[in-house]
């Protein structure tokens, strides 16, 4: 995000608030990263942004689900103080779980069944389900996604959250959609008034933990690719979304049926393979080109073997052939230390792992 609003608009103050930890505050495209751990910090680092802006008005984006969720679930007076790309009612019906299932029904898009997890004994429960939290920031250790095979692993599952002081209200249970991650697409992009400016549909083949994307390949099937723009539709006609969307999307092996598991509001993880496309142009303003492209973190793909929902390269190129060019998660030529701060980081990680190999 800091990267396409510089380029667009490169005498503007860009502020960003992160967590300590976050690789984006070393880009060069930033005036200012603020630091902030809680949500006292948070709201500290905003309200001195907005006395830095001294009276105009704040054009804010949000880039992560536990900002997405401070801001919604938590802040929404905030939306008097600072411009968002949206308004805080479709915020609101997008960001809170249980809200957005609702619209997705109510617009007839396919949706997994969602099962209570108040009584695991519910015979109405059929397994194998996917367990996934509501709320990060209220269900911190949880996996993205629990797959989960029977009922005594449910259960399991439910114990080990129980001990974490996780309340089953701020998770899901749904029904798991039959196949591995050749089945499992996305469809992204920036939209103005629920109308794509930019896009990108693409295959999720290789996930390291599932849930998180290491190696994406854009869809070259055109009948798929019109299929899942149907799924999304309605959703873009009513909300009339502003800004960076993705939606996970998975077709059961079985029935071929498209199901829509999840959307956000948000840049997604792999959202620089748009930059493959973007050329010398940005999101606000794109001429985009005809080419192909695949998305790649390497570190990551060191342990897809872990995931046995991952498909081999090959399958990969036979199932979206052709000619692509290669997107590295976070490498960008013009702004180079987040991607060499992250290759850091990793081969530390890597080191230290391959030493506890070692002493075991």
């Amino acid at each position: 995000m800091a990267r396409q609003l510089r380029k667009q608009w490169p005498k503007a103050a860009i502020y960003a608030v992160g967590n300590p930890d976050d690789i984006g505050q070393y880009s060069n495209t930033l005036n200012r990263f603020y630091p902030a751990s809680s949500d006292e910090d948070i709201l500290a680092r905003i309200n001195e942004i907005i006395a830095i802006a001294n009276g105009n008005r704040v054009k804010t984006f949000m880039c992560s689900n536990p900002m997405l969720e401070f801001v919604v679930l938590h802040h929404p007076e905030l939306f008097e103080k600072l411009v968002f790309e949206n308004s805080y009612e479709i915020y609101r019906r997008i960001v809170d779980k249980s809200e957005v299932d609702k619209l997705c029904r109510f617009l007839k898009m396919i949706r997994p069944e969602e099962y209570e997890l108040n009584d695991l004994d519910d015979a109405t429960i059929r397994f194998p389900v996917v367990v996934k939290p509501l709320e990060k920031i209220n269900a911190k250790g949880a996996s993205k996604c629990a797959y989960l095979n029977t009922r005594d692993e449910l259960k399991a599952y439910m114990g080990k959250m129980s001990r974490m002081n996780i309340d089953p209200q701020y998770l899901v249970c749904q029904q798991l959609v039959k196949g591995d991650n050749r089945w499992e697409y996305g469809y992204g992009g920036y939209f103005k008034d629920g109308r794509p400016i930019v896009d990108i549909i693409f295959h999720q083949f290789i996930q390291v933990p599932q849930g998180l994307c290491c190696y994406s390949r854009e869809m070259t099937d055109s009948s798929l690719r019109g299929g899942i723009l149907r799924a999304v539709q309605p959703f873009l006609d009513e909300t009339r979304y502003n800004g960076f969307l993705e939606f996970d999307i998975k077709q059961d092996q079985d029935s071929k049926m498209l199901y829509v598991l999840d959307v956000n509001p948000r840049p997604w993880r792999s959202v620089d393979m748009l930059a493959g496309k973007l050329g010398d142009s940005t999101v606000f303003s794109p001429m985009a080109t005809d080419t192909r492209v695949v998305w790649r973190y390497p570190y990551r793909e060191l342990f897809c073997r872990k995931n046995r929902k991952n498909v081999s390269y090959k399958l990969c190129r036979l199932v979206a052939p052709g000619q692509f060019v290669t997107q590295l998660a976070l490498n960008d030529k013009t702004d180079k230390a987040p991607f060499q701060k992250q290759r850091r980081f990793d081969r530390k990680e890597l080191l230290k792992l391959i030493g506890q190999k070692i002493h075991k």
